[in-house]
């Protein structure tokens, strides 16, 4: 998908503009964010004006699975299996699935397994965020994400979020790596 933004540069009518509503702006965080999460982006300026170019790679042809959440004990850790696609549809429910898990269990030893999952958005990704800061909270608990596909990985990495988490190529790996000693 390519978003293509484009301004006409300076009025060259010499009226005032009308006045725009006041808001809050913090330059340069909204191309900081694009450039974090989009696949491709680019932003060219001349006298003429503007042109801001954003890519977002569309998930593979066909239907994916419909949105899942599974959970199981395993070895002492929970595991929430996500299938589907993890988008702005989606992500509440996530949201609250985790949420949920850490208010019911102190010390919550959680294995995100992602090895279903089809595709995220930004809201996925920042809902894959928000949880891993929910588990920070509590000093015991932690996360792991297990089976991340390739081109998730690679993306998590490309907006430099990879640091945030721990990863695993397994659900038998990340419950080894919660269950060990520190």
């Amino acid at each position: 998908m390519r978003c293509e933004v484009i301004d006409g540069g300076a009025d060259d009518t010499g009226e005032e503009p009308a006045e725009a509503p006041v808001w809050h702006v913090e330059p340069g965080h909204g191309l900081w964010l694009v450039r974090r999460i989009a696949d491709g982006a680019s932003v060219q300026s001349d006298p003429s004006g503007t042109v801001a170019v954003v890519n977002f790679r569309l998930g593979t042809p066909g239907s994916p699975a419909p949105f899942r959440l599974d959970r199981r004990a395993e070895g002492g850790c929970t595991i929430l299996a996500v299938t589907g696609q993890l988008d702005l549809g989606s992500s509440g429910e996530f949201g609250g699935a985790v949420a949920d898990l850490i208010a019911a269990t102190p010390g919550l030893l959680l294995v995100l397994d992602m090895t279903e999952l089809a595709w995220w958005d930004s809201s996925g990704l920042a809902a894959l965020v928000t949880a891993q800061q929910r588990i920070s909270r509590d000093r015991s608990a932690r996360m792991v994400v297990a089976g991340l596909p390739g081109p998730l990985a690679e993306r998590l990495d490309e907006a430099g979020l990879a640091g945030l988490f721990t990863l695993a190529d397994s659900t038998a790996a990340a419950v080894a790596a919660l269950t060990s000693p520190r």
